[in-house]
């Protein structure tokens, strides 16, 4: 009955362990990883360029307090990741950005500031998970593929910050067009009146501010960065595979300790005779 139990756990286990890890696969958790950074940070990067705009003091105060949570969170970041895997950890830190997105909707000191400490304070774990799922992805693709690691890593991480850097266009292009839909070439012929003051007002000493933008285009910008967070969040959570590396190390983990039942006993009957053996020597 012991052998029985112990072939089928054996078995269990093996099937377990050569669970299929495919080179399209892990090419898939690549795009789906960079979309998502690419949608959550079209959101925060043009949130984050508009505050001083928008907010003024607040959005700004709201800056200050999210680099300061930046730091405070890289001391606990890997525990956070060792606690509820990478997976869920960018899904859950990419949620925080949301809610920075959201609070915009009312921007006050007391919502924004708040807002902002939770987005800093997943700032570190964010960006931490992302590079350790990142490796780990392109070091099994390696394995899979028989390639130079360091020449995979690279190519990855290559695709990875094209589309993270592309949320700067992206963001940037969506403040443009929601803020002035009836802007046309001709509007940007004066040249003159860009940079101290936004380009297509035509007075010189009337310097760009939230003021000038019409509370309901406001809120219409905001709730097109919050689709965008919240696809983020809905691409890891629904697309995004768990690291295969990690499981297959619990498992083998497992099987080692199921080992380690069955051959100790054999070890501790084996001892009496190497004991004689011993002290006839």
């Amino acid at each position: 009955m012991q052998l029985t139990s112990s072939n089928s756990g054996s078995q269990s286990v093996d099937q377990l362990l050569h669970i299929p890890a495919t080179a399209s696969n892990h090419k898939k958790n690549l795009i789906v990883l960079s979309l998502a950074f690419l949608f959550n940070f079209t959101a925060y990067s043009a949130l984050q360029n508009l505050q001083s705009s928008l907010h003024a003091t607040a959005g700004v105060a709201s800056l200050a307090v999210i680099y300061g949570g930046i730091i405070i969170s890289s001391l606990y970041a890997p525990a956070l990741i060792r606690a509820i895997g990478t997976k869920w950890a960018i899904t859950v830190c990419i949620f925080c950005y949301t809610l920075f997105t959201i609070a915009n909707y009312y921007p006050r000191e007391y919502t924004l500031i708040p807002a902002g400490l939770i987005l800093g304070l997943a700032g570190a774990p964010l960006w931490i998970s992302q590079g350790t799922y990142l490796t780990t992805t392109a070091t099994s693709y390696t394995d899979i593929k028989n390639k130079v690691p360091e020449n995979v890593i690279n190519q990855f991480n290559g695709i990875f910050f094209f589309f993270f850097q592309g949320s700067q266009i992206t963001g940037n292009l969506v403040a443009s067009l929601v803020l002035y839909p009836s802007s046309n070439m001709s509007t940007f012929n004066n040249v003159s009146l860009c940079g101290k003051h936004s380009c297509g007002f035509s007075n010189e000493s009337d310097e760009y501010n939230g003021s000038h933008i019409a509370h309901g285009t406001i809120v219409t910008l905001i709730s097109v960065y919050l689709a965008c967070g919240l696809l983020s969040c809905l691409l890891v959570g629904l697309f995004l595979s768990k690291l295969h590396a990690a499981n297959a190390g619990i498992i083998q983990s497992l099987r080692s300790n199921r080992l380690s039942l069955v051959i100790l006993p054999k070890l501790s009957s084996l001892a009496p005779m190497a004991f004689t053996m011993l002290d006839l020597s």
